[in-house]
């Protein structure tokens, strides 16, 4: 977890903050389902398509840790197994962090949870990360020729800070990305980011949904194969050290579920 080592060694420069101010991130992602478009209705093939798992080694990936400046660290990074669900949850005096992904015995039912919190423990010399990413499992399709399949997934994202000084900061994202090489390599990503500091005002709340889509078409006269899959990303940071790094720090946090991804790459 190199990259949240380097989100906190960017905390020393803050000093002492006050003490922790309750602060929260929460995403979620559900509800796969399709629609399907002849494409050519005088070609005597039906529209179809048959949607499974990759065949790559592992099921998903489930991150959640809490970590401090002090050289205290907690959680776990792993890949699922089987069709069970995964969950992990830390809670400690100062966070708490959960995430689940359940419904893992089919693409159509497999939903993506995950919170974090920092909280008000009236501790003032506490540097802090928190995050939950979660990766669902890689599926495949087969489309059938002469068709186009829009695919559909629920997102969720929230974030909030009651810290009167801007100190602390929150991220939630949703990311769907998919692909079908046909006439070459396509690619389509739908996301969904969010993020609240506190300056921004006290009891200010950030609370999005959107319904995210990605959309396929097979113009050949052959069956096609397809592969996507999700994930999300929440943490919470404390404290940001100057109002200049603000933009940094958030933009740190959004990209933890990204530096994942590409370190499976």
């Amino acid at each position: 977890m190199d990259y949240r080592k380097g989100l906190l060694a960017a905390l020393l420069v803050a000093g002492t903050a006050q003490a922790l101010a309750e602060t929260h991130a929460e995403a979620s992602i559900s509800g796969l389902r399709y629609t399907l478009v002849d494409l050519n209705s005088n070609d005597g093939i039906a529209p179809s398509l048959n949607i499974g798992y990759s065949q790559r080694p592992g099921r998903g990936n489930i991150s959640v840790s809490v970590q401090t400046l002090d050289g205290t660290s907690t959680g776990i990074n792993e890949p699922g197994t089987g069709t069970g669900p995964l969950s992990y949850e830390i809670d400690t005096p100062f966070a708490h962090a959960i995430g689940s992904i359940v419904g893992r015995d089919s693409p159509l039912t497999e939903a993506l949870s995950g919170s974090v919190t920092l909280k008000d423990s009236g501790r003032n010399d506490i540097g802090m990360l928190s995050d939950v990413a979660l990766e669902s499992s890689a599926f495949e399709f087969t489309l059938s020729a002469n068709t186009k399949v829009v695919f559909s997934l629920d997102a969720h994202v929230a974030a909030y800070t009651d810290d009167p000084l801007g100190e602390y900061a929150a991220s939630a994202y949703a990311y769907w990305f998919g692909t079908m090489p046909v006439s070459g390599q396509i690619h389509f990503e739908q996301e969904l980011l969010g993020d609240r500091v506190g300056h921004w005002g006290v009891g200010t709340h950030l609370d999005l949904e959107k319904t995210l889509t990605l959309t396929f078409a097979n113009t050949s006269g052959n069956a096609a194969i397809g592969s996507m899959r999700y994930d999300i990303n929440t943490g919470a940071i404390a404290p940001i050290p100057e109002p200049s790094t603000y933009a940094m720090m958030i933009g740190g946090l959004g990209l933890l579920a990204f530096a994942g991804r590409k370190r499976k790459g």
